[in-house]
């Protein structure tokens, strides 16, 4: 059985969805702080702050497609970290 957390709307930022994931208590605090890392590794790269990215799971996915390990300025492994923890 699977635990899926309410929709986001559109008009919700990335800093929503932080602010969301780290309320989260069924996570462990480990996988919430991996998870808004993750978030706000992705709006560094992206060149905004998390308050000014729309949480839009395409475009999040465009902006991510574009690069690679290297321009992303980490290990493939820790990128591919990143990918999965966005997603």
């Amino acid at each position: 059985m699977s635990i899926k957390p309410p929709s986001l709307s559109p008009s919700q930022s990335l800093d929503d969805v932080i602010t969301r994931v780290m309320s989260m208590d069924k996570l462990a605090p480990q996988r919430r702080k991996d998870l808004a890392s993750a978030l706000r590794k992705l709006s560094g790269l992206i060149g905004r702050p998390p308050r000014d990215i729309e949480a839009n799971v395409e475009a999040l996915s465009r902006h991510m497609a574009g690069l690679t390990s290297a321009m992303a300025g980490m290990t493939a492994s820790r990128w591919q970290n990143v990918r999965s923890l966005v997603g």
